[in-house]
Formats: structure tokens, C-alpha cells, sequence
């Protein structure tokens, strides 16, 4: 669902603009102009149109989840220069009370990178890896760099390899980086993302599914100046990996 709701997050009405997008994933030429008419950018439409199957029984439900999903977020709080917002998953959590989900926030905060995304995913699994892998994909085609901070003992199932498998299938390889490091002094048990140096999600969620997804986790959305003491920290971190584990 956030990728089919990542169509019409720009949408003036979601909602109308559900028929136009059927039409242009059932036949695989979309008008440009009718989707911009309809706040549908055409260049995310092409992104995302391979994502989605164009003939399933149910492409009009999955759609219209897409489209409350995407109006959903706009229950958020008006953003500023400076601005929190606490992201929250578990069963029974949602709008209005809980506006800002774990699984969907990381995925909208990958949409808006433009030149650089970090990702600290401590506990990081296969499944989670196709959560996030088209998205992370996309942001590579879009001359995104990507750096993944790993840590050898909180990888299962081969994740970072899946990962590195749906970007190299789905978006550009060379832009995706993996820095693998070993728990010992510099271990970090760090829950992070952080896109273009102003925008990042610090919080409890493991990148798992069950993290993103199911179990009780708190984080936060944060927005603004502070970004910057984070992604210093991040740098620190990342140079201590690469001097203990040189390659």
C-alpha cells in the first residue's frame, strides 16, 4: 500500500484521481497531462507503474487504499523550519490518534530524497528489505546516493544482499553503498534514516517487518536544523567502521 499511496501524495483529491491512474496502469501509457491535471507526476507514475500489477480482480481496492493512505498523512501537523512528529506501529495504531506510522513514514521519507540517503537499520531482514527495496530502487534512478550502515550481527537472511538484489533489478547498483561493520567498541544500536541532510526518523523499530509493521515502536520525524547534529554523528560512526574494518 505506501506504494501505491506514494502516487497521490501530491494529489489535490486522492480520491479523484483513482480512475486516471487505473486507466494508465491497465493500458501502460499514461497522459501526461491528464495526470498532472490530477497532481499525479508523471515521472513518479513511471517509477511506480512497474511496481503494480496492471490486471489484478482487486487493482481498484489497492488503489483506493493508496488514496486514503496518501490523505491520510494529511492529518499531520503543518511543518515548519524546526519540526517533530512521533511515528508510532502496533496493532490497533492509526488515524486520527496516530497519524504518522513507522513502515510508511521511512517509505515517504525515502520518496523526497534528491541527493542523499543514510540508513542505520540495526536488526535488518529479508522481508523488510522488499518493504523498503523499490523505494530505496526508485531513489537510485532519481541519482540518489544511497550508504547502508550494517552490522554484521543484526543482519538476517542475507538482507543487505536482498537489498542490493531489488536495487540492482529495479534502480541503479553504482549508487547503492553498504558499509558492513562488526559489533565491538563502536557497536551502535542505532535505529536511523536520514534523507538530504533535513529530514530523518530516529526511533525503537528494528528494520524488520515486524518492526515496521506489527510491533509496539515510538520514534520520532524530525525536520529541520537538528538533522545536522545526527548526520555528524552518523559520519563519526561511519568512519570508525571503516577504519576497523578495512576492506
Amino acid at each position: 500500500m505506501p506504494v501505491a499511496g506514494a502516487l497521490f501524495v501530491a494529489a489535490p483529491d486522492p480520491f479523484a484521481a483513482i480512475d486516471v491512474v487505473e486507466v494508465a496502469l491497465r493500458e501502460g501509457h499514461p497522459s501526461g497531462e491528464e495526470l498532472a491535471l490530477n497532481g499525479i507526476p508523471t515521472e513518479l507514475m513511471q517509477e511506480y507503474a512497474a511496481l503494480l500489477p496492471s490486471e489484478p480482480p482487486d487493482l481498484k481496492t489497492l488503489l483506493h487504499c493508496g488514496a486514503a493512505w496518501a490523505a491520510g498523512l494529511r492529518a499531520s501537523p503543518t511543518r515548519s523550519s524546526d519540526l517533530w512528529r512521533p511515528v508510532v506501529s502496533g496493532t490497533g495504531l492509526g488515524p486520527p490518534d496516530f497519524p504518522n506510522r513507522t513502515g510508511e513514514t521511512l517509505v515517504q521519507l525515502i520518496m523526497r530524497a534528491r541527493r542523499t540517503l543514510r540508513f542505520a537499520p540495526a536488526y535488518f531482514d529479508r522481508p523488510a528489505a522488499n518493504y523498503l527495496g523499490p523505494s530505496i530502487a526508485a531513489a537510485t534512478r532519481r541519482s540518489v546516493s544511497v550508504t547502508v550502515l550494517m552490522v554484521e550481527q543484526l543482519e538476517r537472511d542475507d538482507a543487505s544482499a536482498e537489498l542490493s538484489r531489488v536495487v540492482a533489478n529495479l534502480g541503479s547498483a553504482g549508487r547503492l553503498q553498504v558499509i558492513r561493520g562488526t559489533a565491538s567498541d563502536w557497536f551502535a544500536h542505532m535505529k536511523v534514516l536520514t534523507v538530504d541532510a533535513c529530514a530523518a526518523y530516529v526511533g525503537s523499530a528494528n528494520s524488520t517487518i515486524a518492526g515496521l509493521t506489527a510491533n509496539f515502536e515510538l520514534g520520532t520525524l524530525v525536520e529541520g536544523s537538528g538533522v545536522g547534529v545526527i548526520d555528524a554523528f552518523l559520519d563519526r560512526v561511519q568512519r570508525v567502521v571503516e577504519l576497523t574494518n578495512p576492506e
